[in-house]
């Protein structure tokens, strides 16, 4: 995304994450001039013409990367979409009451891997559709 888009602004779950993929990111974000951001829950990235996206994270201590993915609504009128990143069912359970019943379209996370996702969850979200990005994954 930062190679092949003129990205303003990019919202990450740390700023200080020592993996060699966020120091890449880190690096490229400063070698294109886009302002890194530390996603925060419940917090309002746009609210213009109708159009509301709204950041969650579960900021859970002491668990691994995948449940304190950035969980991201996008709101336009009657048409909502859940962009859930790597976060599990936990995360999800932590925030669902944040999150409107009969979506629109949720973008299940993870590529559909085991424990992302359950009965319950998909029972309150209710979504008209569902994404699962899949290919030459192990999930």
């Amino acid at each position: 995304m930062l190679k092949g888009l003129n990205t303003k602004k990019l919202y990450v779950n740390s700023l200080n994450h020592p993996s060699k993929s966020a120091k890449e990111i880190y690096t490229m974000a400063k070698n294109n001039s886009t302002e890194l951001l530390e996603a925060k829950n419940n917090q309002q990235v746009y609210n213009k013409n109708n159009l509301n996206i709204i950041n969650y994270i579960s900021n859970i201590p002491g668990v691994g990367d995948n449940e304190n993915s950035i969980v991201t609504l996008l709101k336009y009128g009657e048409f909502s979409m859940l962009f859930t990143g790597d976060a599990s069912v936990e995360t999800l359970y932590n925030l669902k009451e944040k999150f409107p019943n009969n979506i629109t379209i949720l973008k299940v996370g993870h590529h559909g891997a085991p424990g992302v996702i359950n009965k319950n969850i998909t029972e309150y979200l209710n979504p008209k559709y569902s994404i699962i990005s899949t290919g030459e994954n192990k999930f």
